[in-house]
């Protein structure tokens, strides 16, 4: 009887990468360390790099970005540097750490939050100025005051001001390659400097005011009421920001705030009310939910699907802020506060809900429970100015608070 001889195979060499603390965060011009741990598996032993995935966020590297193991019978635990630059742009990544060497390799997942430590002063009008509201769009950026002045800048970083003065402008947008603003009276710009106006929304006597405008599905929407008399609220919309037709009105409230997002628009008013409309043509009447709800319709209302709901909404109470969640923009969660400082702007960028505060600091939150607050800097004259606006390029945030203009990065 033959005998019968068994042949085991070698284990091919690889390694296997371990992440102890996958969630991290640093601040803009700071670094973190992060632990990581490899662990050789059938004799591997030789260089092994570092690298983020998809790819490093911008003004973010690793070092050390190689190690080499030695001994393939004990585990390497090795600590690199996370680094991000003063120009890195703050938001929350949702990244992968690949350790490879060859045809080994091994991943595992990294939540990234670099946080907005860095702004700097880059406009200061020379008239006193109280800001309203802000735009950007393909043409740059667009800032308005309250006292009708708007200014204009290619990058958030250079600002000149445009050939109209308007004290009564309530809002303004970029959509279809042009800015709209309106009130009363609307009027666009393809450049942000040079602008056609019209003395009123809706003829005769220029009786409606849009206090909100966004822009979606190829068309502008506003949103207000009417200048005197009863109180009704009125959805207008216009595909070039000149010729505009009126879609919705009703009486007993005046609606103040309207905003896009995830292919529906959503419309704010007094009196608990609330409208949406999948094509900004056709509304549906709603009545706003909540246990103690009162929106400050004075502040924006954003979309931030990972802030328990989609929609975030602020309340202020004496010199405390509060913060509310919806999944629907119709039904609300209770208050939550989350400072002892006045909100004067908010934006939705980056994976990050950005709160500017009348204190002189910036707060962001990657999911709703820790805040991270940044000084805008010593010296900012923010302090005690409620009236704020905030908005975003792909690379810059811009803010205008306190009669000047700071970014970040």
């Amino acid at each position: 009887m033959g005998a019968f001889q068994a042949e085991v195979q070698a284990e091919r060499p690889s390694l296997r990468l371990t992440i102890p603390q996958a969630r991290i965060q640093v601040d803009q011009g700071g670094r973190v360390p992060l632990r990581v741990r490899l662990i050789p598996i059938g004799g591997f032993t030789g260089e092994v790099r570092f690298r983020l995935l998809p790819s490093n966020p911008e003004g973010v590297r690793l070092e050390p970005e190689t190690v080499r193991v030695t001994d393939p019978d004990r585990d390497l635990e090795v600590e690199l540097q996370v680094q991000a630059a003063d120009q890195a742009m703050a938001g929350a990544y949702q990244l992968t750490l690949e350790a490879f060497s060859g045809e080994v390799s091994d991943r595992g997942p990294l939540h990234l939050t670099v946080t907005p430590a860095r702004w700097t002063v880059r406009f200061t009008p020379t008239r006193r100025t109280t800001w309203k509201d802000m735009a950007h769009g393909e043409e740059g950026f667009l800032a308005l005051t309250e006292e009708g002045h708007f200014y204009w800048s290619p990058d958030g970083l250079n600002w000149q001001e445009a050939d109209i003065v308007a004290s009564t402008a309530e809002a303004i947008a970029y959509g279809s390659g042009r800015f709209v603003a309106v009130s009363h009276w609307h009027g666009f710009s393809e450049d942000g400097l040079n602008w056609t106006s019209y003395p009123c929304i809706e003829e005769p006597g220029c009786n409606v005011v849009l206090y909100d405008l966004t822009f979606g599905m190829g068309r502008f929407v506003g949103v207000g009421g009417t200048r005197s008399g009863e109180a009704e609220g009125v959805v207008y919309v216009s595909e070039d920001g000149r010729n505009w037709r009126r879609v919705f009105r009703a009486s007993g409230y005046s609606l103040q705030k309207v905003l896009f997002a995830q292919g529906r628009f959503i419309a704010w008013g007094t009196n608990n009310a609330v409208l949406t409309s999948t094509d900004g043509e056709t509304w549906s009447s709603h009545t706003r939910v909540g246990v103690g709800i009162r929106l400050n319709l004075a502040q924006p209302v954003v979309h931030f699907p990972t802030f328990r709901g989609n929609y975030v909404a602020v309340h202020l109470s004496g010199d405390r802020t509060y913060l509310a969640t919806s999944f629907d923009g119709v039904g609300w969660s209770p208050w939550r506060e989350v400072g002892p400082s006045y909100v004067g702007a908010l934006l939705s960028h980056n994976g990050l809900l950005w709160t500017a505060m009348a204190d002189g600091r910036v707060a962001v939150t990657p999911d709703g429970e820790e805040w991270t607050h940044h000084s805008l800097g010593p010296g900012d004259g923010v302090m005690g100015d409620p009236y704020m606006a905030m908005v975003a390029s792909p690379n810059r945030v811009v803010l205008a608070a306190g009669g000047k203009v700071f970014t970040s990065p």
